[in-house]
């Protein structure tokens, strides 16, 4: 599952999952509404998103998330080059798996950490 309000960064996540043949992209959403509503939809074993969104910001993602008990790992790719969201995330809701990844980002990184979020 991914989310990004930037279409041409939500079009090249999804072209190098879809590359890597055991990784499916099973729904795209432009803003924090259609990611919310898209990710308790379809359940992903890791939603991809970043922390602004059209409409709200990944604070407010991640307390609705938090509310809805999921499981699955996030990976969070963002320009929003501040640390303390990752930790305000892991101290805040400790139960959500989340992982921070700062753009301009390295294909093989995101990758990287999905192999690990997956087999976490």
């Amino acid at each position: 599952m991914l989310a990004e309000d930037q279409g041409m960064v939500l079009g090249a996540l999804a072209a190098l999952l879809e590359i890597e043949g055991d990784i499916s992209v099973v729904a795209k959403a432009a803003n924090g509404r259609e990611a919310l509503q898209a990710v308790l939809t379809h359940k992903p074993d890791v939603f991809i998103t970043d922390i602004s969104h059209l409409g709200s910001d990944g604070y407010e993602l991640m307390k609705r998330l938090a509310a809805k008990k999921v499981t699955y790992p996030i990976l969070v790719v963002t320009g929003y080059t501040d640390p303390a969201f990752e930790i305000f995330c892991k101290k805040q809701y400790p139960k959500l798996k989340v992982t921070v990844i700062f753009k301009p980002f390295v294909a093989g990184d995101i990758l990287k950490h999905l192999t690990a979020l997956v087999r976490d």
